[in-house]
Parts: C-alpha cells; structure tokens; sequence
C-alpha cells in the first residue's frame, strides 16, 4: 500500500493518520478515528464516501438517484 492511497482512505472515512509502517507482509498503522463531523454525515453523504472507494451495487445507485424503491428493496 502505498502512501497516496493511505491519504485517499484517510480523508474518505475521516481518519488521522499519526505513522505507519510498512513490512514486507503487514502494515502497521496508528490511527484516530473520526472526528464530530461524522456524527453528522447523513446516510447519502455516508453512501458518497463509500461508492467512491467501491463499485456500488445497482439499488445503491438507484437509491441514490432517488428512484422509487420498493418494501422489500427498502428493508
């Protein structure tokens, strides 16, 4: 893992990074996890962040489009 993609993970989640190591098989890695503003981050803003890391299912994206869902899509 390289050192850009540990800063991309970081800001995503909103984790400080204090150090890390890299080793040959394992990485070590001191962090603090969060800040006040992830208590606000709604659902939406949570799903933002999270298909931005990953290729998001197809009701993901339809939820985000706002498209009409229905009861057992829902739950």
């Amino acid at each position: 893992m390289d050192k850009n993609r540990i800063r991309i993970l970081s800001s995503i989640c909103d984790i400080n990074i204090f150090s890390y190591a890299a080793m040959s098989n394992h990485l070590h890695i001191v962090v603090k996890l969060g800040s006040e503003q992830v208590d606000e981050w709604t659902p939406g803003k949570t799903l933002e962040r999270w298909t931005s890391l990953y290729k998001d299912p197809r009701l993901i994206q339809r939820l985000m489009q706002d498209d009409v869902l229905g009861k057992a899509e829902r739950e």
